[in-house]
């Protein structure tokens, strides 16, 4: 919700030479990028970590956004970390929940997971949409690309520190 509602007509205002097709095809881009990234990574590290990894990609991304106005030029560099932390952290995900879940729940899990991936889009939509109003765009953008990136490198660390059996 934050990028196709919100980032997209931010964008256009803010690099008038620019368009919402524009930075859609960066983020699409960055998927191309990241989905085969993700699989490799997660076949060779830990997947929660890559999953973390990603998630501060995407809010290195959003964070960019927030000085389009003041250097219009980081409009492919916005997009294309958007694009690579948004697929990655989905594609790895995924990936996390195949390696995890038991072979019989495996289908019923993964549908599950793509539910959250849109009630996340809704609720960021939403909530986003209510918080512009009173912080302004670039405030919320830097806001929310910091939260994307320092609450998944935290978790991701916090897991690293639990004891070995509550790893499971």
């Amino acid at each position: 919700g934050l990028v196709t509602n919100f980032a997209t007509a931010f964008a256009e205002a803010a690099v008038p030479e620019a368009n919402a097709g524009m930075l859609m095809a960066l983020v699409g881009a960055g998927g191309l990028v990241a989905n085969p990234l993700a699989g490799w990574l997660v076949d060779r590290r830990a997947a929660s970590g890559v999953v973390a990894a990603f998630a501060a990609v995407m809010g290195a991304g959003v964070a960019l956004v927030a000085v389009l106005p003041m250097i219009p030029a980081l409009l492919a560099g916005a997009g294309l970390l958007v694009g690579i932390g948004y697929f990655g952290t989905v594609t790895s995900a995924v990936v996390l929940l195949a390696k995890r879940a038991p072979e019989g729940r495996r289908a019923s899990l993964i549908s599950q997971q793509q539910n959250a991936v849109d009630v996340g889009i809704g609720v960021s939509g939403l909530l986003f949409g209510a918080l512009i109003v009173a912080t302004g765009a670039p405030v919320l953008f830097a806001l929310a690309g910091l939260f994307l990136v320092v609450a998944p490198l935290t978790l991701a660390i916090l897991a690293t520190r639990r004891p070995a059996a509550a790893r499971g």
